[in-house]
């Protein structure tokens, strides 16, 4: 199932609170109920995540 990204937020990075380092988090693509698939820089951990949990997004 297709879910449009309104925001244009793909391919963009943010941190998540309680991240010592800033933008570790890159948005892979948009998840139902408002929130994307997030994946980790450095480790490739993969996680849902809604966008009001979003730091720093640029």
């Amino acid at each position: 199932m297709f879910i449009a990204d309104e925001l244009n937020n793909m391919a963009r990075r943010c941190s998540l609170s309680g991240d010592e380092l800033p933008r570790q988090w890159e948005v892979l693509a948009p998840a139902l109920g408002g929130g994307y698939m997030l994946r980790h820089v450095v480790t490739s951990e993969v996680r849902p995540t809604l966008l009001s949990e979003m730091r720093n997004l640029y």
